[in-house]
């Protein structure tokens, strides 16, 4: 009965995977923000904000405001405060970069009238982190700072790792394309296993998960995956190719 439960649970998770980033998208009409943007994620105190002083001053500045609110930022000289850094899409965004926190302090420069910063005709992406209890997550912004007669700010969107403690990358929507596993000649054994589970190819990143949706463990660059410290019971392999992403459920016994 219980090797029968397993079988159905698999066949209805080959198809899946779990969605880990919350993405708010406004590439289509994106935000001008006038004032004011708060960043809110988990309905308590607002997390982060992006101020346009420029309407009555002469400056665009980040304010973190919930207690381990961060961002990724750089030391700006000529004014001797720090500035937001800008990203690139694909940079990784976890706990090997360094965060900051204005809270109580001077707000994080994205542009200042005659000071030169990253931002200025620029559009990428800002790195945050915040916490919820004893979790951090992880995410970033996409903005764009446009300067004419007076500088406009744009937002085009921003997202967030759900899975606490876990990196994202700029840019990341959780959209990426699941591919069949037939279609990249993927495949894994021996399912059930007991020890290890093999790919017929390497992938340049193999992540298990738990049905509850949880990272449970990472590998890079191999086709060897260690089962060890598992329970027994039913996992997703989330196999990252040079082609996309293939989800493939195995059972630990």
């Amino acid at each position: 009965m219980r090797i029968k439960i397993a079988i159905i649970v698999l066949m209805c998770l080959a198809g899946t995977g779990f969605s880990q980033v919350v993405y708010t998208d406004l590439e289509d009409k994106p935000a001008v923000v006038g004032h004011a943007y708060s960043f809110n994620f988990m309905g308590g105190v607002e997390e982060f904000a992006i101020d346009n002083y420029t309407l009555h001053g002469s400056s665009i500045e980040l304010l973190c405001f919930a207690e381990g609110a961060q961002v990724i930022v750089s030391p700006l000289d000529s004014i001797s405060e720090s500035g937001v850094d800008l990203l690139t899409e694909g940079m990784d965004i976890g706990p090997s970069e360094s965060f900051s926190t204005n809270k109580g302090r001077k707000n994080f420069v994205i542009y200042y009238d005659g000071v030169y910063t990253d931002w200025v005709g620029q559009c990428g992406y800002m790195g945050f982190r915040f916490k919820n209890g004893s979790n951090i997550h992880y995410g970033w912004a996409k903005i764009a700072v446009e300067v004419g007669a007076e500088a406009v700010l744009k937002l085009y969107g921003y997202a967030y790792q759900s899975q606490p403690n876990t990196a994202i990358k700029a840019g990341d929507t959780g959209k990426e394309q699941i591919q069949d596993i037939a279609d990249i000649h993927c495949s894994i054994f021996p399912n059930p296993a007991s020890q290890e589970v093999k790919l017929s190819v390497i992938a340049r990143q193999i992540e298990i998960f738990d049905l509850g949706g949880r990272c449970l463990k990472s590998f890079d660059n191999t086709d060897n995956i260690s089962l060890s410290g598992l329970a027994n019971g039913i996992y997703q392999l989330r196999i990252h190719t040079g082609h996309g992403l293939v989800v493939k459920p195995f059972v630990k016994q």
